[in-house]
């Protein structure tokens, strides 16, 4: 499959989880879960769901998903205390544009014995109250909770109880149901069956975590190893007990018993390994193997004690692995689909408690002035602006995710990662998405802000809860290659970037939110680092002085917060304070800009028309308004030496709207610019293209300013592009195209642009495209910019996707930019641009 084939079929596919677009998120526009669980006498359960799936969606399922149990089975969860059955049938039904899974579940209701039983509800089943069965049966119902899938809206199962059940009570704060039925007839032989497994691997790093699902709690899903026992004969097994060992990992040489009274004829029971693992797990670096082994102990009916052992092996992956997903094998069957319920764990990532993390977000608060980040939403703003900086500032750089050499661990290392903890970012100066995340979510949380983790199919980024109650995300990726090579973003680009996937994802109900300390309290811990120097910082080339120097020089030369270019004071703010600097605070209240108005230079409001903002320092400086004694008309505006800066020399019939004083010599009445020509500073008029005007002037060469060739790509370009794919989509879109002249010929560009692909089930999906570029023009006056990093969006559900990044050609045409973008891989489309508001 192409890359934009897969790229493609992973955003329909996420669409279709997500089952709805943004705009779409009417209840009748989710998945709705219905179903019926109804229990044997020896304790088994067959439950039957219909995942009803809207009609514009189903469609395309179908096509693209040849399992239906890999999309249903997020609809439906399980206890990890029963066995599912084999025989599990799970279908399409194309007249009801439903999935419907049947399956059977082992040891469903616990037999505690004297006749008496217990059957825990499944998770997120809210009891409701007492049901139809349709016969003599007990019968209750339960509600779906929308916390199993945002994409779902509640639903109702029934659960129904053995014929001949008495004295039935449901326990709320246990969540299971009590019951007496007495034994069958129970004449013969018990005869005993027991299927023992370990999990493929466990994590290093929550080590902890595996001793915390006793008892059906937060973590049940998180056991070590499982034993089925069957009783396949016709008499009961009594003093049934299992006990495991884990060897040197665990604290203790065996587990206490496990014990179960009595295993009645065709009864099924599941015991569960929740070991509590010694700290030197917390040591391994590299993946290791260890062995479980298993005892189990019973009584016959005539009073014989029989004992039966096994042994399986488990690989405890390095403390830096982390895998995506716990589902056992025949539970996670998804074509290739993306599997996040191990994504909680990424917690125990966030340092909360390590010194090098501390004196790093120290600095970033000494940044923030002491901002208090707990007081208000401004100062909130200000300490994650210093946070995000300081990784700029530091040159940490964003890196791609390693893939893993040991094929016994994972062949996919979308399935297991390497990452790191914070302080091995900021040793290496360079991290994964996941990495700069935790990093961020880390350096948040030591200086006061509520660290959340946002997880989608192929990205993460860090967010966090403001004191208002607002949840602020940051795109930590930014960072790119850094301040040195020119591709790092600024926080505000940062800032809105991180807020467009935040929302986007939420709506789509494609992310996992990861609340970092509620994940602490509920037991999820980190684990042990090994104590560095205290001064291990400097020894890593971060020098305090030198940061906040530099911290002090790029406020100065670059916009910051939500700043962006001006004159006089540096920036011009779009709210005031926001660059933490005296010239970009509010002005005195007597020269406070209104109207259209917006804070400038020398005359504090930068207005479109004189006096429009009706103060005095709205107006010409020196005397008020320019020569003449009318203000300016058509199509000038205000500017500075030259008073008023007009599209054409004389527009505005204006002796002070020619070349100003103190320029290099401008145009007089005869030889006024025309064409492509617009009024500039060092060469008179600033041509789109050298000679183009006619005028010495406005030509490269002597007092024609100092470009070479080609003339100036500066400013924003927007046009259609048309694009043939290799697959065989035609696409149509609107790209705008930004190019920023970093000077000596070089020039720095980025593009976004958005388009639609036609699908057949969901209409049309809306899709998004970034790159950041970097080059310089060429002898013969063609700009050539080689693009650093493409990134699919798509909006529907948040999923991105890198494509080769791009190259783009091109030189000015009369008034337009000309020439073709893409790359070897995908083709190339040849494009011609307007300027952006000239």
């Amino acid at each position: 499959m192409s890359d934009p084939d897969r790229w493609l079929f992973c955003v329909l596919f996420a669409a279709s989880l997500a089952a709805a677009a943004p705009a779409q998120d009417a209840e009748e526009d989710k998945v709705r879960v219905d179903g019926t669980i109804v229990v044997s006498p020896t304790g088994d359960a067959k439950a039957a769901y219909v995942v009803d799936v809207i009609d514009s969606t189903f469609a395309l399922l179908k096509e693209k998903v040849a399992n239906p149990y890999s999309f249903a089975r997020r609809f439906v969860q399980r206890r990890p205390d029963y066995e599912i059955a084999r025989g599990m049938v799970c279908r399409y039904e194309e007249k009801e544009t439903t999935l419907v899974l049947e399956r059977t579940h082992l040891g469903a209701a616990k037999y505690r014995g004297d006749g008496a039983w217990e059957l825990p509800a499944e998770p997120f089943h809210e009891y409701v109250g007492p049901g139809a069965a349709g016969d003599d049966r007990h019968a209750f119902e339960f509600e779906t909770s929308a916390d199993a899938n945002p994409a779902a809206t509640p639903g109702r199962v029934t659960y129904v109880l053995p014929a001949g059940a008495t004295g039935v009570e449901w326990d709320a704060r246990r969540r299971v149901f009590r019951y007496e039925l007495a034994a069958l007839g129970c004449e013969g032989k018990g005869k005993f069956a027991f299927e023992f497994r370990t999990r493929e691997q466990i994590l290093a790093s929550i080590y902890k975590v595996y001793g915390l699902g006793l008892g059906l709690g937060r973590f049940a899903d998180q056991w070590v190893a499982r034993t089925v026992l069957s009783n396949t004969g016709t008499h009961v097994l009594r003093d049934v007990r299992v006990r495991y060992q884990m060897g040197e990992y665990a604290d203790r040489d065996w587990s206490t018993w496990e014990k179960t009274p009595e295993v009645l004829p065709g009864q099924t029971v599941v015991s569960l390994y929740y070991p509590v693992l010694d700290s030197k797990v917390a040591l391994i670096r590299t993946n290791a193997p260890a062995k479980v082994r298993v005892q189990i102990e019973y009584e016959t009916t005539d009073g014989a004690k029989k004992s039966e052992e096994d042994e399986a092996m488990v690989v405890i992956l390095g403390v830096n692995e982390f895998k995506f997903t716990s589902l056992e094998a025949e539970e996670s069957q998804d074509s290739g689909q993306f599997q996040a319920d191990n994504s909680r764990f990424l917690a125990a990532w966030v340092s909360r408690n390590d010194p090098v993390v501390k004196q790093l977000a120290a600095l970033a608060n000494k940044m923030a002035q002491g901002a208090a980040a707990r007081d208000n939403d401004d100062d909130a703003m200000k300490i994650l602006h210093a946070c995000y900086s300081l990784l700029l500032l530091a040159e940490i750089t964003y890196q791609h995710p390693p893939a893993l050499a040991d094929r016994s661990v994972s062949f996919d290392p979308e399935l297991v990662q390497n990452i790191k903890f914070p302080r091995d970012v900021i040793r290496d100066k360079s991290g994964t998405c996941i990495d700069l995340a935790i990093l961020c979510a880390a350096m948040g949380h030591a200086v006061g802000l509520k660290p959340f983790l946002v997880v989608l199919p192929t990205h993460c980024f860090p967010a966090f809860e403001f004191p208002s109650g607002k949840l602020i995300a940051v795109e930590a990726t930014g960072v790119q290659g850094g301040l040195r090579f020119g591709s790092g973003i600024a926080f505000p680009e940062a800032l809105a970037q991180g807020d467009a996937t935040l929302k986007e994802s939420l709506a789509a109900g494609t992310a996992t939110t990861i609340d970092v300390q509620a994940l602490w309290s509920d037991g999820i811990p980190n684990p042990e680092l090994e104590n560095l120097p205290a001064d291990i910082l400097r020894s890593w080339g971060y020098d305090e002085r030198q940061i906040l120097d530099a911290w002090d020089d790029y406020r100065k030369k670059n916009c910051t917060g939500n700043c962006v270019n001006g004159e006089g004071n540096s920036c011009s703010c779009s709210a005031w304070g926001i660059c933490g600097k005296e010239s970009c605070v509010r002005p005195s209240a007597a020269a406070e800009c209104t109207g259209d108005c917006q804070p400038a230079g020398a005359n504090q409001c930068s207005c479109k028309a004189w006096g429009a903002c009706g103060k005095e320092t709205c107006v010409q400086e020196p005397g008020g308004t320019p020569s003449g004694g009318a203000g300016c008309t058509g199509t000038c505006a205000p500017g500075a030496a030259n008073a008023c800066s007009c599209q054409t020399w004389g527009t505005c019939g204006q002796d002070t709207c020619r070349q100003g004083e103190g320029s290099a010599p401008g145009p007089g009445p005869e030889p006024a610019c025309t064409g492509t020509c617009a009024p500039g500073a060092a060469n008179g008029c600033s041509c789109k293209n050298w000679g183009e005007c006619g005028k010495e002037t406005c030509a490269n060469g002597p007092g024609g300013g100092s470009a070479s060739g080609g003339g100036d790509f500066a400013g924003t370009w927007q046009g259609k592009l048309h694009q043939v794919l290799p697959n065989g989509l035609t696409l149509d879109y609107e790209m705008t195209i930004a190019i920023e002249s970093l000077g000596n010929g070089r020039y720095r560009g980025t593009y976004s642009a958005r388009t639609t692909v036609p699908t057949q089930a969901m209409g049309l999906v809306d899709c998004k495209l970034d790159q950041i570029f970097l080059g310089e023009t060429n002898a013969d006056g063609v700009l050539v910019l080689e693009g650093r990093q493409k990134i699919l969006t798509a909006l529907i559900d948040s999923s991105t996707a890198e494509w080769p990044a791009d190259t783009l050609q091109a030189r000015l045409v009369g008034d337009r930019l000309a020439g073709k973008i893409g790359n070897d891989t995908h083709g190339y489309s040849e494009f011609s641009f307007a300027r952006k508001n000239p």
